[in-house]
């Protein structure tokens, strides 16, 4: 019984079914991996007199402060942006955006300002 309506309806079922899987494997394939990592580190502002390690260190509030502008001066865009440049990332083509998402992104209006930025358009 289910198999016999399952034949009836065998157009419909891939009138409806092949686009959609046609449109996944476009997107799918389309859009470039995204590599993301994390780290952590340790920055010791205080300073230690190696050879009195008994020696009392002190670390003020003006260091955490100095250390949170630093991390924000390296997360800035304008310190990426630079990076992306000095490497020449853009014209790498590990790292040169998908050609496919720059025609979805300029139909949208948003490659643009990012190449400006960039420097590469």
């Amino acid at each position: 019984m289910l198999i016999g309506l399952a034949h009836r309806q065998a157009r419909t079922i891939l009138l409806v079914g092949l686009p959609i899987f046609l449109l996944s494997l476009v997107i799918v394939f389309s859009f470039t991996p995204r590599y993301t990592a994390q780290s952590l580190v340790l920055v010791d502002t205080s300073s230690k007199n190696l050879l009195d390690p008994d020696a009392a260190t002190t670390s003020g509030p003006t260091d955490n402060s100095r250390v949170e502008g630093e991390v924000r001066i390296i997360q800035s865009d304008a310190v990426v942006l630079e990076a992306i440049r000095d490497g020449k990332l853009l014209s790498d083509k590990e790292f040169a955006l998908n050609r496919f998402n720059d025609r979805l992104l300029s139909a949208a209006g948003l490659a643009a300002d990012a190449l400006r930025r960039c420097g590469a358009g």
